[in-house]
This record gives structure tokens, C-alpha cells and sequence, in this order.
């Protein structure tokens, strides 16, 4: 038996985030809306390998490095401007969002970002104001 793979599109926000839960075929196991302080709890619970993606916000690194924490995670971050190329709905509200992040995933079309340290550091250092 294979273990399950879940592919979660998370659209963040400061206070609540929207998730789509899919399964490798398509199939949408559900939708969920919760604090995003108990995003790590939340995706922690659930069974085998999770694959989270989100588009990047100011305060993806500490989101990042929670979710990225956790066993049989990986966790992908795109420009969410690629999103909205790619998305197929025009319709643009969290859900949609969250479902059209976990589908992209899925398929493997979602367009990764990179968020090692060494770029964050240099990111940071040029935002700084002299």
C-alpha cells in the first residue's frame, strides 16, 4: 500500500489562513479556514506526507520555517503573482486561492521560490534604510 500524499494550498494572513486539502488525483478532501497560529498543529495532525504550498507574504520566512519543521513535510512558496497568471478562475477570494495554490501543487505546476537563509539575509540587509 502506498502511504498518502496530500498537497495543501494555504492561502496566509496575518490572523486566519483558508486550506484546500487534496489528494493526488484531484480529489478535494476538504476546506478548511483556521488561526494561523495553529497552522504547525493542524498540518501535523494529519496522516502521511504533506506537501504545503503558499504564496509568499511579508511574514512567510517564520511560517516557513514552522511548517518546514515538521516530519514528512515539504513546504513550497511562490510569487503570488504567477499564481494569478496561472490561476483559471477570475474569480480571486481566499478559497479560490487556496484551491487553485493546491492544485498547482499537485500537477506540479506550481512555481517555486526559494527561501534558503543566505537569500533572506541579503533580502533583509537591502530592505534596511540608511
Amino acid at each position: 500500500m502506498n502511504p498518502r500524499e496530500l498537497y495543501i494550498g494555504a492561502d496566509l494572513h496575518e490572523r486566519e489562513s483558508q486550506l484546500a486539502v487534496f489528494e493526488k488525483d484531484g480529489t478535494l478532501l476538504f476546506e478548511k479556514r483556521l488561526p494561523t497560529k495553529t497552522l504547525r498543529r493542524f498540518i501535523s495532525s494529519l496522516p502521511g506526507t504533506k506537501h504545503v504550498g503558499a504564496e509568499s507574504v511579508g511574514f512567510i520566512y517564520p511560517i516557513y520555517d514552522e511548517l518546514s519543521g515538521i516530519q514528512d513535510c515539504d513546504v513550497s512558496v511562490c510569487n503570488p503573482n504567477t499564481i494569478r497568471e496561472r490561476a483559471k478562475s477570475k474569480i480571486k477570494n481566499d478559497r479560490v486561492d487556496a484551491r487553485t495554490v493546491g492544485d498547482l501543487l499537485r500537477t506540479n505546476y506550481f512555481p517555486n521560490l526559494t527561501c534558503q537563509t543566505r537569500v533572506r539575509g541579503r533580502n533583509a540587509s537591502s530592505r534596511k534604510r540608511e
